[in-house]
Parts: C-alpha cells; sequence; structure tokens
C-alpha cells in the first residue's frame, strides 16, 4: 500500500507493508513495516517506522523509528534513531547526533559524528535497556546517560558515562 504525504511543493510517497513476508525491501522513498518480516536486507533511503517488525540487515538514511522489533543482522543507521522494545542481534553503526534507546538489548554501538560536527554525541539509554558489548565514540567525544535501571557490559570509549535518577527514586 501507498501513502500520499504533503511535503512542501511536492508529494512524498510512504511505502507501507503489513503483515507480509518479503526477501529484500530496496527503496528511495520513506517505508513503514507494520507486523512486515524482510527475511535479508532492508535498504531505505528516506524516513523509516517499524513496528512488531522483524528484518536481517539494515541500512537507513534518514529517521528512523523502531518500535517492538527485532534486527537480525547488521544495522546502519545515518540521520536520527529512536528505539523502543526492540533487539538488535548483531552491532549498530550510527551516524548522528542523538540517540534514544529504551526497553531494548543490544550488543556494541558504534556511533559516528556526521561531517562537521563539533558538539558533544549523546546515546541516551533507558528503561532497563541492555547494551551487552561497548559504547564506541567516533569524530567526537560522546556522553552516555544512564536511566531507569539501564546497563552497559561493555566499555564506553571515546566518551563518558552518567548515571542519571530513575523516575521511580
Amino acid at each position: 500500500m501507498e501513502t500520499l504525504l504533503p511535503n512542501s511543493s511536492r508529494e512524498e510517497k510512504i511505502h507501507v507493508y503489513g503483515q507480509e513476508t518479503l526477501e529484500n525491501i530496496q527503496i528511495k522513498s520513506s517505508v513503514k513495516l507494520l507486523g512486515t518480516t524482510v527475511e535479508k536486507l532492508t535498504e531505505v533511503d528516506g524516513n523509516f517506522y517499524c513496528e512488531n517488525a522483524k528484518t536481517g540487515m539494515l541500512l537507513i538514511e534518514g529517521s528512523a523509528t523502531i518500535i517492538s522489533s527485532t534486527i537480525g543482522s547488521r544495522a546502519a543507521i545515518q540521520g536520527s534513531l529512536s528505539v523502543h522494545d526492540s533487539e538488535f542481534i548483531e552491532n549498530l553503526e550510527f551516524t548522528g547526533k542523538k540517540l534514544e534507546i529504551s526497553s531494548s538489548v543490544l550488543n556494541s554501538i558504534f556511533i559516528f559524528a556526521p561531517e562537521n560536527f563539533d558538539k558533544e554525541l549523546i546515546l541516551e539509554l533507558s528503561k532497563n535497556t541492555l547494551l551487552k558489548g561497548s559504547v564506541i565514540f567516533q569524530g567526537a567525544r560522546g556522553k552516555v546517560l544512564l536511566k531507569d535501571k539501564s546497563q552497559i557490559r561493555g566499555q564506553i570509549v571515546g566518551g563518558e558515562r552518567i548515571d542519571l535518577p530513575s523516575l521511580d527514586s
């Protein structure tokens, strides 16, 4: 299914996939996965939203929101990213300024500064998020904000850890 949204002088097409299984998705447009399984590769040049989805390798250039989903292979996202109640089986590579993750399980996270970015990179982990591996900041210093009993089992390279009070404290 496709939806058209007004976007200044042109209309942006959004490709919406429901409860179906696909081998690959490679598209230069916005995509919504709603209960979808993509067995191998999801590659999107545009905004990306997935909920209750499963995908193999994930390559996104644009704004991404991942909710209640499983990413089964490498994930590389350039832009912005918000993750809730999801699992990344392999490493996450993120290029952007701020990454927010809640109620999720991940391995290592590599965070790269965007071009010409000279401020601190921010990784916010909340609501019992578990990072099994390390956080590696590259291209700029970073801060890992930990709250609501979130944990990092590995190291923080190129940045510092800041423990914030829990909401229930």
